[in-house]
């Protein structure tokens, strides 16, 4: 018994100096191999052992094998789906010889620690090296210009589309740019003798994203028509300066703030002075949309003609070279203008928030007094006695009520008088040979 103890001990004695042994041995061949070279056997760059050529040799080497390859390979560039290519030869691509050189030589010249040359001793070493590519960078960078005037997508606003009597609401799309100089970075990481080697050009990379002006938020709120009206178009020669002016007002925000037809316009840079029958048909047709929104008429400020026009709703007219066309606030936090053209009227959308829509307005202009126009008779000699000539049929004078009325959920309508207008009456015209006392002013 007492000698397996002996035994044991001696065994643990002789394991703890082996052990030490061992430890300080390669304590000793790692410090001496510290800051030692690598033995390599060879250097391969794509296939061929440069390992024993100089710098030139190895150019030379490269150059007859793949010089010609790579004059005649193309750069192919994936920007947001869409391919480029640029020619080799448009941009002198050609072997890197100083990056392969650098590389090879920092392989030969790598310090080794012990373990580094333990495995050199059991499988030789053999370092495989890319085929390193270069392009003129000059010569790059106005490939990529040309590419960037092709590629460079600008934004999509966010817009309201109205079809129907429905409301679309399009979201925006973001547009993108190439950034020059990130991207003649990322060409000249990624340049590659692979053949369908394709470098995708993203955000990360390459693109400076833009945004979009409008995002759908400009349209939030603008979920319904609320109400509509539309002016007939009497005279066909005014269609063509019609669909010019429903462009300029289209899609047009009120969001409160005061409007002003005649300083909204002439701020688009149109001339009013010339053209105000045809603006006065517009603004009217604005003004009726408008007054069936609900709006306090006090917050509209509108004159009408001295005399009724045939071409516009008494009641509803708009004189804009007398007076002009304005309001304040609609008592909505944002509307938006839908103006369409076409053969036979201006029709005119208010777009608001959904639960407008279930206040439903019409409008009503009464005749409730007629003026007959009176006779004016001039002396015209070469007109023959006892003929009358008719220069002027003169025109009825009106006073006219203009009421509004607003549907209840019990679908009675509650009437509002909103004002009076009044049209003079326009005296008739006749040319007769001799005045007497006969013909008197009627």
């Amino acid at each position: 018994m007492i000698g397996l103890l002996v035994i044991q001990k001696r065994l643990i004695f002789l394991l703890i100096i082996v052990q030490t042994f061992i430890a300080v041995s390669v304590g000793c061949l790692a410090t001496y191999f510290y800051g030692r070279k690598i033995v390599r056997t060879q250097v391969v760059v794509a296939g061929i052992d440069v390992t024993a050529l100089n710098k030139e040799q190895m150019e030379n080497e490269l150059s007859f094998k793949y010089g010609k390859i790579i004059s005649e390979e193309s750069v192919k560039l994936s920007i947001k789906g869409s391919e480029f290519a640029i020619s080799g030869n448009q941009i002198k691509l050609a072997i890197d010889i100083d990056s392969i050189w650098k590389k090879k030589i920092d392989l030969l010249e790598k310090k080794a620690s012990f373990f580094d040359f333990f495995s050199a001793m059991i499988k030789p070493n053999k370092a495989e090296l890319e085929l390193d590519i270069a392009a003129n960078d000059g010569l790059l960078l106005d490939a990529l210009k040309d590419i960037a005037a092709d590629a460079n997508k600008g934004f999509v606003n966010a817009s309201l589309i109205t079809e129907n009597g429905s409301i679309i609401k399009e979201p925006s799309i973001p547009g993108f740019r190439l950034n020059l100089e990130k991207t003649l970075l990322t060409v000249k990481e990624n340049l590659s003798l692979e053949s369908n080697s394709l470098i995708i050009i993203s955000e990360k990379n390459g693109l400076d994203i833009i945004e979009p002006e409008r995002k759908l938020d400009y349209y939030k709120g603008l979920d319904a028509f609320i109400s509509h009206y539309k002016v007939k178009i009497q005279q066909k020669k005014y269609l063509k300066n019609l669909g010019k002016i429903a462009l300029l007002l289209d899609g047009m925000i009120l969001d409160g703030s005061r409007f002003d037809y005649k300083d909204y316009l002439i701020g688009k840079g149109m001339d009013l002075e010339n053209t105000y029958d045809i603006h006065n048909i517009m603004a009217s047709a604005i003004y009726g949309a408008i007054l069936k929104t609900g709006i306090d008429p006090e917050q509209v400020r509108r004159i009408p003609h001295n005399i009724a026009l045939d071409h516009l709703p008494v009641g509803l007219d708009v004189n804009l070279k007398e007076g002009g066309f304005s309001f304040n606030g609609t008592g909505y936090e944002k509307l938006m203008l839908n103006v369409i053209v076409d053969d036979d009227y201006v029709n005119v959308g208010i777009i608001g928030p959904s639960f407008a829509a279930e206040n439903e307005y019409g409008l009503n202009s009464t005749i409730i007094q007629v003026y007959e126009p009176g006779i004016i008779y001039v002396e015209d000699s070469s007109i023959e006695s006892s003929t009358e000539l008719i220069v002027n049929e003169g025109k009825k004078g009106l006073r006219v009520n203009l009421h509004r009325s607003k549907n209840t959920d019990g679908g009675e309508a509650e009437n509002e008088l909103l004002y009076t207008d009044v049209y003079e009456p326009v005296s008739k015209i006749v040319k007769i040979s001799n005045v007497s006392t006969d013909y008197i002013v009627k």
